[in-house]
């Protein structure tokens, strides 16, 4: 009789302190942001993510001017666990992505 063998690690649940972005995600902004946020969207795209209008599923982040705005974008981003940003730590996180180092911010870093 053979025995599959199982791992013999204990598995730990994926800790939250660090969130990645990575080229192809989806990013949208919301709040009135300087620069423009046009600026702040066409930036994302040369960065290789995809721009949204509306938060969905699918979204990965939320840039908003204020993380803590009550917004109809925020609160389907909290209703779906899409993490919110302040621009600066967007900006951290897009020149992470820049640099080739998946682009992060840890949860200290601004994340909502």
């Amino acid at each position: 009789m053979r025995l599959a063998l199982a791992d013999t690690e204990p598995k730990q649940p994926r800790r939250r302190n660090k969130w990645n972005l990575r080229p192809g995600d989806l990013v949208v902004f919301t709040g009135e942001m300087r620069p423009a946020r046009s600026e702040w969207e066409d930036e994302a795209r040369a960065a290789g993510l995809r721009v949204g209008s509306n938060v969905t599923k699918r979204t990965c982040l939320l840039v908003a001017a204020d993380p803590d705005s009550m917004s109809g974008k925020a609160e389907k981003a909290r209703q779906y666990g899409i993490p919110i940003v302040h621009p600066a730590a967007y900006k951290q996180m897009l020149c992470g992505l820049a640099d080739g180092d998946a682009g992060h911010v840890g949860a200290t870093g601004g994340m909502r």
